[in-house]
């Protein structure tokens, strides 16, 4: 009769081996058998090699879906980065306070003033030069 110590070693065990097989795709169970095959002579060294090269195959599938939650792990930092910087950027001007609100629409009121002025002038002359060219149209038309 077994003790409950290597009941539990046991237990132990195969759950160690269950977490360990589920993650990296293979059944250690099964490759512990084909070792022990192996090395008692009953088996082939092919089924042996075979063993080796589901596992070393199931590993390079495991490394390759890593690297590519890895991959993924690190376009997510970059994001958060990303928008930790523009969070930051809210919070200051969302914390400006009155003076510097007053400060900033002055300096956004005469830029924009300027440029109304520029248009005004421009927009006169447009319409100066259609008028005359209307004008001219419609003598030149009338004489028709």
């Amino acid at each position: 009769m077994k003790s409950v110590f290597v009941i539990l070693v046991e237990v132990f065990h195969d759950v160690v081996a269950n977490i360990v097989s589920s993650m990296i795709g293979t059944d250690i169970k099964e490759l512990k058998r084909a070792i022990l095959k192996g090395s008692s002579g009953n088996s082939t060294s092919n089924s042996v090699a075979d063993n080796f090269d589901k596992v070393t195959e199931k590993l390079q599938e495991s490394k390759a879906v890593i690297e590519e939650a890895l991959k993924q792990v690190d376009e997510q930092k970059k994001l958060t980065e990303r928008l930790r910087e523009e969070a930051e950027a809210s919070k200051q001007i969302a914390s400006m306070n009155h003076e510097q609100i007053a400060a900033v629409t002055k300096l956004l009121d005469k830029s924009l003033g300027k440029n109304d002025k520029t248009a005004f002038k421009r927009d006169i002359i447009m319409n100066i030069v259609f008028c005359l060219i209307g004008a001219a149209l419609g003598y030149f038309l009338g004489k028709l």
